[in-house]
């Protein structure tokens, strides 16, 4: 009728864009007859083509190439060429060395870890100590003192280096020990000397002298056990084994009373002096 004005339609805004795809697929998958999609799969890669990683101390195929080349060399039944015969030899002793220095650098890097701490403030120990024998040194207006106070500053440098260069493949030996005395309460008394390894901090103070302290630390010929790791053997004689033995403390050495004369001063010194930080 005219005049008379039609209602608008009346629109659903509610619904988002979201519910219209939804409808939209699921009509297409009942034209498609319900068949569900098929998910896309990544080729699986080409063994072949994929580089070969072997483990960090996989040591079980040069063992069986070992045990393989004595077998081989063993046989007493069959004549192997000469030739031959020295070819194999020659390629069991390079595998047997190859193991060993295998087995070397394991044990190495198991050790670093392990020791890496007590080194580390042991090596700021020592700092302290020679910078305070140094001042000492300078400081010093006594002709008398100066050939003891020179000692002194050589056991600490050779104290710093044992620290820094002692072999990483060997079990390190503090030269420091700390113990509380409950007794006395002196705070001073809580770090005592021990001497180390008094065998490799002779070798140490060697190589300072040779100029080898580098492949000292990193030598995998230092290994406890092997022949080289007791490099200067210490020959005592037959009388004082016996003595030894009747002993049930142990004399001081040389080089431990001459530290041990120093440490309460050390000790009592500036001890809030900044020390440089040395890492592996």
């Amino acid at each position: 009728m005219p005049g008379v004005k039609r209602p608008r339609a009346q629109h659903d805004y509610s619904r988002s864009s979201t519910d219209h795809s939804a409808d939209m697929t699921s009509s297409k998958r009942k034209a498609d007859g319900d068949a569900p999609r098929a998910k896309k799969h990544k080729p699986a890669p080409n063994p072949a083509t994929k580089k070969y990683q072997p483990k960090k101390y996989s040591l079980n195929p040069l063992k069986a190439r070992i045990r393989d080349l004595r077998r081989q060399l063993d046989r007493t039944g069959e004549d192997m060429p000469a030739n031959i015969r020295v070819d194999k030899e020659r390629e069991l002793q390079a595998c047997e060395h190859e193991l060993s220095v295998a087995e070397a650098e394991r044990v190495k890097q198991d050790m670093i870890p392990r020791y890496h701490k007590v080194r580390f403030f042991e090596r700021q120990k020592a700092t302290r100590f020679l910078k305070k024998a140094v001042k000492r040194l300078n400081d010093n207006s006594d002709p008398e003192k100066h050939a003891d106070l020179e000692r002194e500053q050589h056991i600490c440098e050779v104290d710093l280096n044992y620290t820094l260069y002692y072999p990483l493949i060997r079990p390190y030996v503090s030269l420091y020990a700390t113990s509380k005395n409950k007794d006395d309460q002196d705070a001073s008394a809580g770090t005592t000397r021990i001497g180390g390894d008094q065998e490799m901090w002779e070798i140490v103070e060697k190589k300072m002298r040779d100029g080898t302290l580098e492949a000292l630390r990193n030598g995998l010929e230092w290994r406890q056990g092997s022949p080289r790791a007791s490099a200067t053997p210490v020959t005592a004689p037959a009388e004082k084994k016996a003595t030894k033995a009747i002993k049930t403390t142990k004399a001081p050495t040389a080089r431990a009373t001459a530290r041990s004369t120093s440490v309460s001063t050390k000790e009592d010194a500036s001890d809030n002096e900044s020390d440089g930080g040395f890492f592996e």
